[in-house]
């Protein structure tokens, strides 16, 4: 069989044609899908950021207890659109690669706070896979019990609780020990008045009973009998001194007693009484503010410095040959401390009769009861000075 050249031409087109579209189709037969993209998402049911670009989304933040959610994901294959399959793995969620067929929508739900990063990957002939090139996380927000400042509010709030508590329960219990203070102070006061009237209508009364009845023994048999004279004399005197530390012993125990308006002046008045009619000029001063003149003192510093005092003062009367005495109270506001002194011009006393003096130890052993700092001093005129100084009750 013989050709044209003409017949020749057209079977050459005609073969030529036909390799190069079988040789395209295997081509385009064998190109992979394109990786697959988030086409939309929904939350809630409602479409989320519905005006972005597909493939654009990178992040799907999520409110606690709002966490319902569906994906949908797209890809392309030029020549086999309906064979493609595909896969998705929710990370945290999905434990390993969930073949989803053609389905190409997922949801989930529930989901704890945290990130979860979403990967899905297809395939056009179940061997080979793309996978998607976007990043997208999923991020479920905790709610705001769960977040780190809640937390620490909450500590701080229980703590604060407590310690309010506790505040209250302190103050509860220092309330509760200051009334109970308080009476126990009022029953002790009552004790001691009425022992203070006690004392002064039983041994006062009698005391002075005493020294009316020796006083008339002596001038009954006055001039008739010395020795009787002397002994009722010496009676009399000590009944005197008992009668006087009697009363000083009355008043420390009497509620009074604790002002310190009330010790200044039993102790100015005793050294009045006891330099009255004597060569010897006392002097008081008197340097309490107004406002601290009524403090009380604690109970038993009354008693512990009159005696400190008429001790010295009697010492200056009896042993320091004297013509001038002073007395001097004071407070020191910057220390708090409250400050007495006696001081007179006389002859003073030696370092050892300061030592071994009986009257001198039994004024450091009152000072050290009551917490006071005792000292004895020489003044420019030679005489003997005391010094007493010690806390202040704070008002």
């Amino acid at each position: 069989m013989s050709y044209s050249p003409k017949t020749f031409f057209w079977l050459w087109l005609f073969w030529s044609s036909f390799f190069h579209t079988s040789y395209a189709a295997q081509n385009i037969k064998k190109a992979d899908p394109t990786p697959p993209i988030l086409n939309r998402v929904w939350v809630q049911g409602e479409v989320y950021a519905a005006d972005t670009v597909p493939g654009k989304l990178n992040e799907i933040p999520l409110p606690y207890g709002k966490n319902f959610f569906t994906i949908e994901f797209i890809s392309i294959n030029y020549n086999q659109n309906e064979k493609l399959s595909y896969s998705y793995m929710l990370e945290g969620i999905d434990s390993t690669w969930v073949f989803s067929g053609d389905q190409r929508r997922v949801s989930y739900a529930n989901l704890g706070p945290g990130t979860y990063p979403f990967r899905v990957k297809v395939s056009n002939d179940g061997i080979n896979w793309v996978y998607n090139h976007q990043k997208i996380n999923v991020v479920v927000t905790p709610p705001f019990w769960a977040k780190w400042w809640f937390s620490i509010s909450v500590i701080f709030f229980v703590f604060t609780l407590l310690w309010a508590i506790y505040q209250l329960r302190v103050n509860a219990a220092i309330k509760r020990a200051l009334e109970i203070a308080n009476i126990r102070r009022k029953e002790s006061e009552s004790l001691r008045l009425m022992m203070a009237q006690d004392f002064h209508d039983e041994m006062g009364n009698k005391l002075a009973s005493i020294i009316v009845l020796v006083s008339t023994l002596q001038m009954l048999i006055k001039g008739k009998n010395n020795e009787i004279q002397k002994a009722l004399t010496r009676i009399e005197t000590a009944s005197k001194q008992l009668f006087d530390g009697t009363k000083s012993f009355i008043w420390s125990i009497n509620p009074k007693s604790d002002k310190l308006s009330e010790i200044i002046n039993y102790i100015c008045n005793f050294g009045t009484e006891l330099f009255d009619n004597t060569s010897i000029e006392f002097e008081v001063k008197k340097g309490i503010p107004a406002n601290l003149i009524k403090t009380k003192l604690p109970v038993g510093y009354s008693r512990q410095l009159f005696f400190i005092f008429k001790e010295a003062m009697t010492n200056s009367l009896m042993h320091s040959k004297c013509t001038q005495a002073q007395l001097i109270f004071s407070v020191d506001i910057k220390t708090n401390k409250l400050k007495i002194d006696f001081e007179d011009n006389g002859k003073g006393l030696s370092r050892d009769q300061l030592m071994s003096s009986r009257g001198i130890t039994n004024m450091k052993t009152r000072a050290r009861r009551i917490n006071y700092d005792l000292t004895f001093f020489h003044n420019l005129n030679g005489g003997l000075g005391v010094h007493i100084e010690g806390e202040f009750p704070k008002t």
